[in-house]
């Protein structure tokens, strides 16, 4: 007996990235999206309330930026404390990226399927990490 195509099966018919998802579970994935990116925002509006230069925080869901500014008034930016806090936290275990036209912008992106303790294990070393850039840089 002949196999049959991926065509005639109808497996390319359903639109890419939904085959074999229910509506449900689109729906479930959706709800922990948005209850990632509110439990990463609390986060780092929580560390920006007691780190020295964070301009902001903003982004949508769980892609979320810290803007690192030289001081609140001005807001001038400050991307040689970006490049410091990204090196120290690479020496912590973290990867992190700057970017923005002023290389002030530290970018946060974190997987969907990122466990609890992971999570926070990331938020500590970019709190230390902006500590410690703090202190080594002015």
């Amino acid at each position: 007996m002949a196999s049959r195509s991926a065509r005639e099966s109808g497996f390319l018919k359903t639109p890419a990235g939904t085959c074999g998802q229910s509506s449900s579970w689109r729906k479930r994935r959706r709800a922990e999206r948005d209850e990632l990116g509110a439990r990463l925002r609390r986060s780092l509006d929580a560390i920006a309330a007691r780190v020295h230069g964070v301009g902001e925080v903003r982004g949508i869901g769980p892609m979320l930026a810290l803007e690192l500014v030289q001081d609140l008034r001005s807001k001038r930016p400050d991307g040689e404390r970006a490049k410091r806090v990204t090196a120290r936290a690479r020496e912590l275990g973290l990867i992190l990226l700057a970017c923005g036209l002023e290389g002030n912008v530290i970018r946060i992106l974190v997987p969907l399927v990122v466990e609890e303790e992971d999570l926070e294990g990331g938020l500590e070393i970019l709190e230390e990490a902006l500590v410690d850039a703090d202190a080594s840089g002015g």
